[in-house]
């Protein structure tokens, strides 16, 4: 063992000192503890097995932003939630066998682990030092809190205790940094599942998009996520996609840039509403003519006395229900109303709050109002429709979403979604995935060659092309003014003049709280910038893509 001061001093840079140290270092470790070194060996020991993680209060918290208070109304806010992680290994590879959410009744956190690295030092022989990108994702929303852990295991199979950092985040109000070191055991013994797991990985590796440093374009990639789109300290990663291959910017951290970016996991917000709400509803559509123009009151009962007679599912999907408190851009979607609504925690909570906040004004189908809650009645109708055609196990995002995801090529941590937290596990539908780069580049690519997959249609061909506004008669209806547009839940936005266009340019994309936009271009080139400063303009970077290939033909 070292002092506490020698181990704070040498940590930085020494994984074996980071993880004999006494107390952990007064400051945040660099980013780079956590990744294989220039000189790293093969692992000497594998990496099959479980690993059981300590629950602790965290050593070190740094508070950045805390708008609603949660580390005083919540004080396991500040503790690293216990874990048990069965790991598989092949060579420097590590892969959880559990991908995507792990819910294990943490008033705080649900966590999430990704493949990571194993290796050995020249300078410490028989030991092997195992680091697993993870992120905290807030109890019951949608925020993710990215983090790094790294510990070692011995030749007699001693298990160093972990070390951890949590140093970045795509959340626009709750930001901190956390970081210290807890107990851990590694059991090594076999995995039962390991074959199938390495294979799944292989096929998830394989799926991506080759991806290049957005250096790689040169001077112009400079204008991509630039100070005039997105402030710096808010981006949390962006990517251009062009002739097939990802341009990737970096994933930065308050403490170095993250080293695996592939799998940092990123929150949808509402571009939940245009994967299982618009998809969802495109491919009930195409497998179930007619089902757009299912009423609400015949799925949902509890909207039935007040005042939903009439309004369709694709009424909901457009937001245009004549619903609203006010009809102005934002008010009733920032006002108490939503948050209940969010904050609820039944199905049976949800879908009251969302029935009877807003009253009825005017007929469907004449203004879109921006209301998540819509979005989550248009989930609880297509659940029912599907249970009502295929019995009571359909599920309107395992059924209609996953299948597509999964030919896709998608990533794990995207097959399943938040839902109620009661027995009914409705999906939230407007919000509550988590998805990595790679995924938003290959959604938009999906949405932009006709919902297609190997050539086959995959959603309703109508409704594709009314959202990516390929039908003048039938483009959406106008939000904040006529150069903006909500169709079957993709924003739309016309840049034509700011181009130079000779004509109008209309750019479908999906948008999220916070910062979050995902362009679908008109070149067939794909452009998304995740953030968390409530940066949602993106005209500076359509202006580049602009000239590397012309949105106006």
């Amino acid at each position: 063992m070292v002092s506490s001061l020698a181990g704070a001093a040498r940590a930085q840079n020494d994984p074996a000192a980071t993880l004999s140290a006494t107390t952990a270092s007064e400051t945040a470790w660099q980013t780079s503890l956590f990744e294989p070194p220039p000189d790293a060996l093969p692992p000497s020991h594998s990496v099959d097995g479980k690993l059981h993680i300590a629950a602790e209060p965290a050593d070190r918290l740094e508070v950045l932003l805390d708008k609603f208070g949660f580390v005083s109304m919540v004080p396991q806010t500040r503790e690293l939630p216990g874990a048990n992680v069965t790991l598989v290994s092949s060579g420097f590879e590590v892969i959880p066998v559990e991908r995507g959410p792990i819910v294990a009744g943490h008033p705080a956190w649900d966590w999430i682990f990704e493949p990571g690295r194993a290796w050995d030092l020249p300078s410490h022989p028989g030991t092997t030092f195992v680091a697993l990108p993870f992120s905290l994702m807030e109890y019951d929303a949608n925020c993710l809190h990215n983090g790094l852990a790294l510990f070692a295991v011995g030749d007699s199979g001693e298990t160093t205790q972990l070390a951890y950092q949590v140093g970045s985040e795509t959340c626009p109000y709750f930001q901190f940094d956390m970081w210290g070191l807890t107990g851990a055991k590694f059991e090594p013994g076999p995995v039962a599942a390991k074959s199938q797991v390495l294979a799944a990985y292989e096929r998830e590796v394989a799926a991506r998009l080759p991806v290049r440093p957005i250096s790689d374009l040169g001077a112009i990639a400079t204008r991509f996520a630039s100070p005039d789109d997105v402030k710096p300290e808010a981006l949390t990663t962006f990517g251009f996609v062009h002739d097939g291959v990802l341009y990737a910017g970096a994933c930065p951290t308050r403490h170095g840039p993250y080293p695996y970016c592939d799998v940092l996991d990123l929150p949808s917000f509402s571009w939940a509403k245009s994967i299982a709400g618009g998809i969802g509803l495109m491919r009930l559509e195409a497998l179930y003519p007619g089902a757009k123009d299912a009423l609400l009151v015949d799925y949902v009962p509890e909207c039935a006395n007040a005042g939903w007679e009439g309004v369709t599912f694709e009424n909901l999907l457009d937001m245009a229900t004549g619903h609203y408190n006010s009809a102005e851009p934002d008010i009733d979607e920032d006002a108490q109303p939503t948050t209940d609504f969010l904050i609820a925690k039944t199905h049976a909570a949800h879908v009251d709050l969302a029935c009877r906040n807003y009253p009825r004004q005017e007929a469907p189908g004449i203004r879109t109002v921006y209301h998540t809650s819509d979005t989550y009645l248009l989930g609880t109708a297509m659940n029912a429709f599907l249970k009502a055609h295929r019995g009571a196990d359909a599920d309107s995002y395992r059924d209609l979403v996953v299948p597509l995801l999964e030919e896709l090529g998608a990533s794990p941590v995207m097959m399943e979604t938040r839902r109620s937290i009661d027995a009914v596990r409705q999906p939230f539908t407007g919000w509550g995935l988590v998805l990595h780069r790679n995924d938003a580049a290959l959604l938009a690519g999906f949405l932009q060659r006709g919902g297609t997959i190997d050539g086959k249609p995959m959603l309703d061909k109508t409704m594709l092309a009314e959202a990516m506004q390929q039908v003048p008669a039938n483009a959406g209806l106008p939000i904040y003014n006529a150069n903006w547009r909500y169709q079957h839940s993709l924003w739309v936005r016309n840049v034509g003049s700011q181009l130079g266009c000779a004509h109008d340019v209309w750019v479908p994309f999906l948008s999220g709280v916070g910062g979050l936009s995902n362009l679908i271009l008109p070149s067939g080139d794909v452009y998304f910038r995740i953030g968390d400063g409530y940066d949602y303009n993106w005209l500076a970077s359509a202006l580049a893509a602009n000239e590397i290939a012309s949105l106006c033909n």
